[in-house]
């Protein structure tokens, strides 16, 4: 028992040591933790929101996503936080954020209290350091705004309304990403979308309203972007979850489901395809 006794000891070792920079230092305030945690699960709409009001109107989106992949955040693994500064209306919290193997960003967040009491990031910066720098990801910058991401939707619905309608599937087919066009054959689509062809479903109508997407959409793996939701149409819904790549700079699916009482998950394939770009 005894080598027991000492793997427990140097867990315990190196346990404590991973600790030191929240024990040696003040505890960092959650918004900074939350902001990143968006970023590494894919999540930059979330990541968006989480900053403040003067924020989001100083900056769009887009200028938004260019500011994180410049800093390589988009590629964010691991976070250690430490508050440095904290007054009565205002913060500053420092960080380092593990963007890939070889190199990390340090980040200075400044947080500003809300009159209900809350802390909101107002601010951030990040210096890349080390070796390996990524520059930026052309993908991450594509990012669909909620606009953006809707119009996707309706365009995805729209056309396999029309081909299931005419029962011609080539013209939709070719607008696919290659990895689909390569898998899978037009019977294959074909037998994909047979229950909304079978129950008849008018689909266009469903282009007319607006999507509600659960979860908020994910970039997977640097690359692959994921939506999935509803339509809110009575008396049923219809359910939909498309994957994406980005082609010729235009996204394009590779896995698309729609059902109105449930849909299957894409094969994994196609949720994991390789390392992030």
């Amino acid at each position: 028992m005894r080598w027991l006794r000492g793997l427990g000891l140097a867990l315990w070792s190196v346990g404590a040591i991973a600790a030191l920079p929240a024990v040696a230092c003040e505890r960092a305030l959650d918004p900074p933790e939350q902001f990143v945690q968006f970023l590494m699960d894919g999540d930059p709409w979330a990541a968006y929101d989480a900053l403040s009001d003067n924020y989001r109107a100083e900056h769009t989106f887009q200028e938004f996503l260019l500011a994180v992949s410049a800093a390589g955040l988009d590629h964010a693994s691991f976070q250690v936080w430490c508050t440095r500064s904290i007054a009565d209306l205002d913060a500053i919290v420092d960080g380092h954020v593990t963007v890939d193997r070889r190199r990390g960003a340090m980040m200075e967040v400044h947080l500003a209290r809300r009159e209900d009491g809350a802390w909101v990031i107002d601010d951030f910066t990040a210096d890349s350091v080390g070796e390996g720098r990524r520059g930026i990801n052309p993908i991450f910058l594509a990012f669909p705004s909620r606009a953006d991401a809707a119009q996707l939707v309706a365009d995805a619905i729209d056309q396999i309304g029309t081909a299931a309608a005419t029962g011609d599937f080539t013209e939709f087919r070719s607008d696919m990403a290659t990895l689909f066009r390569d898998r899978f054959p037009d019977d294959r689509l074909r037998e994909m979308l047979d229950p909304m062809v079978e129950q008849q479903v008018d689909l266009q109508i469903f282009t007319l309203v607006p999507p509600i997407f659960e979860p908020t959409p994910r970039l997977l793996a640097g690359r692959i972007l994921v939506m999935s939701g509803l339509v809110p149409i009575e008396p049923r819904p219809l359910l939909f979850r498309f994957l994406y790549v980005r082609e010729q700079g235009e996204w394009r699916l590779i896995w698309l489901a729609l059902g109105q009482t449930s849909i299957p998950d894409a094969p994994e394939e196609f949720e994991n395809l390789g390392d992030p770009i």
